[in-house]
């Protein structure tokens, strides 16, 4: 995909601006890039004032992504300063929807799409030992992994209890039980105290029918399913 944008780049009229381009898409140290075009562009002395500038943005998603990594970097400082407007509320939703870009099924779809979905689903928190879905039961919801942990068994609490494997997050689970109708094929069990976004299988259904990038992600995963159960088969 690079080698397929550079060639691209060279093709630009402007050439100046092409350079910039190729130089962001090279797999070279950021050290390196900044040095390269400290004389061409005026960049920020630091990271602070990165941040100062991109108060001054106006796309918001800009401001947000800045302010979020701002707190981030003070929270693992133990700095006690206090974050800037608009506080931990927008920088926890913009931390949110960075999660949720990190869904397969959600990676291609814009910020403020992901915002739409956000606004649909809820936050569910788990303790340790807590069941999330219980084999056999109803598909009903779509779960995004958070924060935490889970484990996933079939033939849950039986003498043939077993465990299939291990969720961290960001991991999801659900989709293909919603669409088919299907009853949950396993257990899933909080190994840790988690937290979880659910989104309800109807507002599921219609985001699949109103975004094709989700369908064709949908597709992948019931290719490699099939693919895994032939190679068992065989």
């Amino acid at each position: 995909d690079r080698a397929d944008a550079l060639e691209v780049l060279s093709h630009l009229a402007d050439r100046e601006v092409s350079g910039w381009l190729a130089l962001l898409l090279e797999a070279v140290p950021f050290a390196e890039k900044r040095q390269s075009l400290a004389g061409a562009l005026a960049l920020p002395a630091d990271f602070g004032a990165a941040i100062d500038d991109l108060e001054g943005e106006q796309d918001r998603w800009l401001r947000l992504a800045a302010r979020a990594m701002l707190i981030r970097t003070r929270e693992a400082a133990g700095s006690e300063a206090h974050p800037p407007t608009p506080g931990p509320t927008e920088a926890r939703l913009m931390q949110r929807l960075l999660a949720l870009r990190k869904v397969p099924l959600f990676s291609d779809l814009s910020l403020d799409r992901l915002e739409g979905i956000h606004q649909l689903m809820t936050e569910t928190r788990f303790l340790r030992g807590e069941v999330v879905v219980r084999e056999g039961d109803p598909a009903g919801d779509l779960y995004v992994l958070i924060e935490g942990a889970l484990e996933i068994y079939k033939d849950y609490g039986s003498d043939a209890q077993r465990l299939l494997n291990t969720q961290s997050p960001i991991a999801y689970m659900g989709e293909i039980a919603i669409l088919d109708g299907s009853p949950r094929s396993a257990t899933a069990v909080a190994s840790q105290d988690s937290q979880l976004l659910c989104l309800g299988g109807e507002p599921f259904k219609e985001l699949v029918l109103q975004t094709p990038e989700i369908s064709f992600e949908i597709f992948k995963v019931l290719t490699a399913r099939v693919r895994a159960a032939e190679r068992q088969g065989g």
